[in-house]
C-alpha cells in the first residue's frame, strides 16, 4: 500500500510540472478555457441586464 501512495503522489507532482510547463508555454489547459467561458457568461448577463430598462428585471443588478 506504501508503494501504491508514493506512486500516486509522485504521478500527481509530475502533473503539477507538466501543466505548469504548459502554462508557461502558453498552452490554455482545458481549465482555463472553462474559466474563461465562465468569465464570458457572467461578462455578457451583465450586458444584458443593463440594456433592459429600469424596472424589467426581476434580479437587481448590484
Amino acid at each position: 500500500m506504501t508503494a501504491i501512495g508514493i506512486l500516486v503522489v509522485l504521478l500527481a507532482a509530475a502533473n503539477a510540472v507538466f501543466l505548469g510547463w504548459l502554462g508557461n508555454r502558453g498552452v490554455r489547459t482545458w481549465r482555463e478555457e472553462e474559466h474563461v467561458s465562465f468569465m464570458d457568461l457572467k461578462v455578457l448577463g451583465q450586458e444584458t441586464r443593463s440594456e433592459e430598462p429600469h424596472g424589467a428585471s426581476t434580479v437587481s443588478a448590484r
